[in-house]
């Protein structure tokens, strides 16, 4: 017996009255919105633990996530660990609200017993809010991939447009796209593949898939397409912040992976990566417990 199709956009119901709210709610704002309140709730909550991924990635570190850490605080305390997590957040509510929106609406094209099509949905709607929250990402990178105290969003926005113009706020779009269509396919897709899986649960909003399994698909997802997507990761962080003080500076993509694979090996492209799972396993599993709930409350 085959289920409705359990997507984290259009659960399965067992009522009427539950597929009524559902289609009341369809254009319901607030269930829109919803990505991006999940997005910075995740962000938040692992915003050290990116920051020591970033360092890592963009060569200011090469010491362990405990050491990165302890430097992180030694020099700025708390604040030092958030470094750049409101420009994050000011990124990440208008990325996860349009990847959700998105998503939503291209999966209600395809045939609703089929949830390997989340991959393909995922990895458009990964290109569109990718594109159109670029600049933000490229600010927020000098701001956590660096050591310097003294930078803001203003500031940081006055450097790059001052040594490349405004088309240097779009510095490794091409590499990030490339990255940013196979990771949003692997995550959204391998959540919804794996969610008709999750044991349910009696809630006041019916029957729903437990949040514990929710978490841990969530995570799974996240780990998945972290570790496939990682090494084009890590180029666009080395572009991104090639306009803060000694950094190296690259003519390109192409350059980039040239010179480091010359200098540092195949390796360099996979520096910080375990800060990247660490971080990766608990912002996927709240992303996703956060928006399904959100959207629970929001539709109530």
């Amino acid at each position: 017996m085959s289920n409705p199709k359990p997507t984290i956009d259009n659960k399965p119901s067992s009522s009427p009255t539950s597929q009524s709210k559902v289609l009341k709610n369809d254009h319901n704002y607030k269930t829109i919105l919803s990505g991006g309140f999940a997005g910075m709730i995740s962000k938040t909550c692992t915003a050290p633990l990116e920051r020591v991924q970033m360092l890592n990635q963009t060569g200011a570190t090469q010491a362990s996530i405990m050491s990165t850490l302890k430097k992180i605080w030694m020099e700025d305390k708390i604040r030092g660990l958030w470094k750049g997590n409101v420009a994050n957040c000011i990124r990440v509510f208008p990325h996860k609200t349009i990847l959700f929106a998105f998503n939503e609406a291209l999966l209600k094209q395809f045939p609703s017993n089929h949830t390997s099509y989340a991959f393909i949905t995922g990895a458009i709607s990964g290109l569109l809010a990718t594109t159109a929250t670029y600049p933000l990402d490229v600010i927020r990178a000098m701001l956590s991939g660096t050591f310097d105290k003294n930078s803001t969003m203003r500031a940081v926005f006055k450097v790059i447009t001052h040594d490349k113009g405004f088309l240097g706020l779009y510095t490794g779009l091409s590499v990030t796209c490339i990255g940013a269509v196979p990771y949003e396919a692997t995550r959204i897709g391998v959540y919804n593949v794996l969610r008709p899986y999750i044991p349910t649960t009696h809630t006041r909003f019916g029957n729903e898939p437990h949040p514990i399994g929710k978490m841990l698909t969530g995570a799974f997802a996240g780990a998945c397409a972290g570790f496939v997507t990682y090494p084009t990761d890590t180029i666009r962080r080395m572009l991104q912040v090639q306009s803060a003080d000694g950094m190296p500076k690259y003519k390109g993509v192409i350059d980039c992976v040239v010179t480091t694979l010359k200098k540092k090996g195949i390796l360099r492209f996979y520096r910080g990566l375990s800060a990247k799972l660490v971080r990766v396993v608990p912002d996927a599993a709240i992303l996703f417990l956060a928006y399904e709930s959100l959207k629970d409350y929001f539709d109530d």
